[in-house]
């Protein structure tokens, strides 16, 4: 199995660490316009025929991100992929739990990891 992130930059590298670290049989291939080889252009073939999932990694704290969201949206849109999604906070809570199991199952003393 495989999903693109799109952009390629600092959370689209801490999202794909989170993938990896919680399935890492998941292929994750990346996209960022500013790099002509993983370009959306490039690679938008390739996501349609294959069908796999475009994860956005986008925070939204940041003031901009929503026009950010909206452009990325408009240049998928424009390329006819229509499977995407903004599971940042998802795979976020995802990781947590998984944390959070682990110190369970170990027995780990919790007492200064978390509160």
């Amino acid at each position: 199995m495989e999903c693109y992130i799109y952009p390629a930059g600092g959370h689209g590298r801490t999202l794909g660490s989170m993938i990896n670290f919680l399935d890492s049989s998941m292929k994750v291939n990346f996209i960022d316009d500013a790099y002509d080889e993983i370009s959306l252009d490039k690679q938008a073939k390739a996501i349609k025929e294959s069908g796999s999932e475009v994860l956005l990694a986008l925070e939204k704290r940041n003031p901009n991100s929503k026009n950010i969201l909206q452009h990325l949206k408009n240049n998928l849109d424009s390329c006819g992929i229509k499977n995407y999604k903004n599971k940042m906070l998802w795979y976020s809570t995802c990781v947590v739990e998984k944390c959070k199991r682990k110190i369970e199952e170990n027995q780990w003393n919790t007492k200064d990891i978390i509160g």
